[in-house]
């Protein structure tokens, strides 16, 4: 699996906060390497991804992780929100992704992050809705029961499912119009749904 983090890219070093420790993990980075990050919190991650404005990188390690590979940049010119890699059937990739031209979408990869395909729709409110779409926040695959089933939660703070690998969008408008909506507070980020759990057990 893979983890995203939060990243401050420097001419030689790369400050990876992954909330998990007290302190930044600080590596060394080249080219194509980065050595000296050796992320406690989560000893099991071989696999990072970097979300950053105009890209994203992927890292990759192995069991010691004391060197790690570098892979991008990906989505080259987008501001990356998400990078979610789904595994219930052929590895697939999905990216939140903005642009100050082209708006907020979602890009598929089936070749881990070789290549791109933005989705021809993308998350939207109804035009009536007085709601505005700002930016796509978060992705999460859903259940293993749930093939081709993609989540997303944006800003404005809102709910969408894809039923077809990202093709096509439903708003969950039961928590739209929520009756609380009015009473929701915005944080740093504005009023955005930023992470999706899924009830394992639950499907409604």
């Amino acid at each position: 699996g893979g983890v995203p983090v939060f990243v401050d890219i420097r001419p030689d070093t790369l400050n990876i906060d992954d909330s998990g420790d007290d302190t930044d993990n600080v590596g060394v980075l080249t080219n194509t390497s980065l050595t000296g990050l050796d992320m406690p919190s989560v000893p099991e991650i071989q696999t990072i991804y970097v979300q950053a404005v105009g890209g994203s990188f992927l890292l990759r390690s192995d069991e010691k992780r004391e060197k790690w590979d570098i892979q991008g940049p990906l989505l080259k010119g987008w501001e990356v929100f998400d990078i979610q890699l789904d595994q219930r059937a052929e590895p697939t990739m999905y990216a939140a992704v903005g642009h100050t031209i082209y708006g907020a979408t979602v890009h598929r990869s089936e070749d881990m992050g070789q290549s791109w395909q933005q989705m021809t729709y993308s998350p939207i409110f109804m035009p009536n809705s007085g709601h505005k779409l700002n930016n796509i926040w978060c992705l999460q695959p859903g259940r293993d029961s749930e093939p081709g089933t993609i989540y997303a939660g944006v800003d404005e703070a809102g709910l969408f499912v894809s039923r077809d690998r990202g093709e096509r969008w439903d708003e969950i408008s039961s928590l739209t119009q929520h009756h609380t909506r009015e009473e929701w507070t915005p944080g740093a980020g504005g009023l955005c749904l930023h992470t999706i759990i899924l009830d394992p057990t639950n499907k409604d």
